[in-house]
């Protein structure tokens, strides 16, 4: 987990205190003077959280937070405050300036260091995220990731339907989302039947004590609902249960009988931080996507396929069993580009793709590794096999005509280099050499007047 924690601390009497809680912890600490330093600080090294205790001497509290969270390289920075103001006020004042905590003095050291290691993991959870965690970002897929729009959908837990009606009538009129209200003995049925919910808020004892909790276990353990957002209203006395929800993962803990207000902007908070990672986790599906898939035929591309061959040689080396490779080139292709334009030859890849894809079985790889041309592995395949497949994907592009639209139709061939072998180790780790044969046999396919399937000579 990240522990890189900047600290500003105003409050002398707790300051040595403070500091030796964060190093038991094992927290990296770098101490500030004021404000203009924490925000120099921050923007030179980064820090995973900012931790101000009490009031910098150059600026309010909730005006470096406001400076740290307006700046769009630091915004994602959580950010702590513990304050001598206790008042609702400032809370609110706290939280609308973006702090993602705010604390009385003398909190609860386990609460303090439990929602520290809260916000920790939920950065570092949404910071592998980001393009440049992502092995994708050597590739350049990264694009800004923007947030889901239109209103989301607040799910409402209470031990009776009289108490989540409540909950709604405090805070329907401070938000513009929509809600949906569950009793504990039914929410887990009633999900099956509903959208899921991007924010759950819950009572944390709905029956008997530590219901809540145990709720809470369910619905992370849900496919459904294991990325929804959970936020606990709980007795403010109870620390210890505090400090257990929040290192269980309930993303925040708010005191029973709370301000509207408060839970109004606590409950955006967590709507807000829930569209930004969904926003992210289908942004690196699609780089993902990317970097694995050929965006016009949605075939396999080289960048996976040849890694994917490798690893298929490797289970062949293993089990002593054959497997077979095949290279296939649209014949004359650049004829096609010239004559037709680009678009036709585009539809001519695509339907070439999907005739080829149409003989293969679901555990055969096929990949688009060049302009025109295609990867086949086999696994389990002999060479008696082998053959006769490659004859029949041959035939399925050469028999029949591809549509251009327009009432245009052109007639197509394939020319086909095959290898069949059992590999030993040293050929494995080399994948030009796995790929040398059968594009050896291609060359000769051409050579040979194109149109056919030619066995390697290691092969025939």
């Amino acid at each position: 987990m990240p522990g890189k924690i900047l600290l500003f601390d105003g409050v002398i009497a707790g300051s040595t205190g403070l500091r030796a809680q964060l190093a038991t912890a094992h927290y990296e600490t770098n101490l500030v003077r004021d404000g203009e330093e924490a925000v120099n600080h921050s923007r030179t090294f980064k820090p995973d959280l900012v931790l101000i205790n009490g009031e910098p001497a150059d600026m309010r509290a909730t005006e470096l937070c406001r400076i740290l969270k307006a700046d769009p390289t630091l915004n994602d920075i959580p950010v702590v405050l513990i304050s001598d103001q206790s008042d609702l006020a400032s809370r609110i004042e706290a939280l609308r300036a973006g702090a993602n905590e705010i604390y009385r003095a003398h909190v609860d050291a386990h609460v303090l260091l439990a929602r520290l290691r809260s916000l920790l993991r939920a950065a570092g959870n949404q910071r592998q995220l980001l393009p440049d965690s992502s092995p994708c970002f050597d590739f350049g897929f990264m694009e800004e990731c923007r947030p889901f729009p239109g209103p989301a959908l607040i799910g409402l837990i209470a031990g009776s339907k009289d108490t989540a009606e409540s909950l709604q009538r405090q805070v329907s009129s401070l938000l513009d989302d929509r809600f949906v209200l569950f009793t504990a003995d039914r929410v887990m049925c009633d999900l099956a039947a509903r959208n899921v919910p991007d924010v759950f808020v819950i009572a944390a004892d709905l029956a008997t004590s530590g219901d809540g909790l145990r709720l809470f276990s369910e619905l992370r353990s849900r496919p459904g609902s294991n990325h929804a957002a959970v936020c606990m209203i709980t007795d403010p006395a109870a620390s210890d249960a505090w400090a257990t929800a929040l290192d269980l993962g309930i993303d925040d803990v708010i005191e029973e009988g709370a301000d509207a207000a408060e839970l109004a902007l606590r409950i955006k908070m967590q709507i807000k931080r829930k569209q930004r990672t969904d926003s992210l986790r289908t942004s690196m599906v699609d780089r993902m996507r990317q970097a694995m898939f050929d965006p016009l035929t949605g075939l396999f591309n080289r960048r996976y396929a040849l890694p994917a061959l490798g690893r298929i040689a490797e289970r062949a080396a293993r089990q002593d069993g054959p497997f077979a490779i095949l290279l296939a080139d649209i014949d004359q292709f650049k004829r096609v580009n010239d004559t037709y334009g680009h678009a036709a030859g585009d539809k001519v890849l695509v339907a070439i793709a999907n005739r080829l894809k149409h003989c293969l079985r679901p555990t055969d790889l096929l990949a688009r590794i060049g302009g025109e041309e295609f990867l086949i592995a086999l696994p389990g395949v002999s060479l008696g096999e082998a053959h006769p497949l490659a004859e029949s994907l041959r035939l399925a592009v050469c028999t029949r005509p591809i549509h251009l639209g327009s009432g245009e139709h052109i007639q197509v061939t394939v020319s086909i280099g095959l290898s069949v072998g059992t590999p030993s180790q040293d050929v494995v780790a080399d994948l030009d050499a796995l790929m040398f044969a059968p594009d050896a046999a291609l060359l000769d396919a051409k050579a040979r007047g194109r149109n056919r399937v030619t066995i390697a000579r290691t092969a025939a």
